[in-house]
């Protein structure tokens, strides 16, 4: 049997110093995501890869309380590193 999975997807939208991100979590094979988490900063507060980790980090916990028993959860972010760093720290805990 084939394990099913929760996709947890950062999206990363600069509009000059303002950081916008989004958090979208699919369940595998739904058009529309189960949750959205949006994020808006005035301005920058840290680096690209930092905002990532701490989005993907909340995505984490959300997804983590939406899985079945069967299902895993995979990650994807548009900021190169981000996923690789988040679940090095992870796996570090």
């Amino acid at each position: 049997m084939k394990t099913k999975s929760l996709n947890v997807r950062h999206t990363l939208i600069k509009v000059g110093p303002q950081c916008n991100e989004r958090v979208e979590i699919f369940r595998e094979g739904q058009a529309e995501p189960i949750h959205v988490l949006d994020r808006a900063f005035p301005v920058q507060f840290g680096d690209e890869v930092e905002c990532a980790i701490q989005s993907l980090t909340f995505g984490g916990v959300v997804a983590r309380k939406l899985t079945k028993k069967d299902e895993a959860i995979e990650y994807e972010s548009n900021v190169p590193e981000a996923v690789a760093l988040y679940l090095a720290a992870e796996e570090a805990i």
